[in-house]
């Protein structure tokens, strides 16, 4: 660990972007340095890798190469933290609602066959 990702930690901990799930993979990322999704996924629980592509998207982590990953054997990304991140708020992820959803299919004249 190098004082580089202790105070990249101390800067972001307490950022409103970073869920509880994805705060941890970021502090583990800054406690442990550079890492596959896989390595992760073996520490923290297999949807890890799923916080890593979502601080990757959000500018808290970056990848620094590809790399032979130690534990699948594949050509995988490494990742680190982003010391000069500036994170961004991403996209919340909704289903459409019902009524959402008549409303498409009302803008949609697909039903109407008048010549049947």
């Amino acid at each position: 660990m190098n004082n580089n990702s202790i105070k990249a930690w101390h800067k972001l901990k307490d950022s409103e972007h970073l869920t509880n799930s994805r705060r941890t993979v970021y502090r583990w990322f800054c406690f442990n340095g550079p890492a596959t999704q896989r390595e992760v996924d073996n520490v923290l629980g297999s949807s890890a890798h799923k916080r890593v592509s979502e601080l990757v998207r959000q500018g808290f982590l970056t990848k620094i190469k590809d790399v032979i990953c130690p534990v699948s054997g594949k050509d995988v990304g490494l990742y680190e933290v982003d010391l000069y991140a500036e994170p961004i708020e991403l996209p919340k992820e909704s289903q459409p609602t019902r009524s959402q959803l008549l409303a498409l299919v009302d803008l949609c004249d697909c039903f109407a066959y008048p010549n049947w």
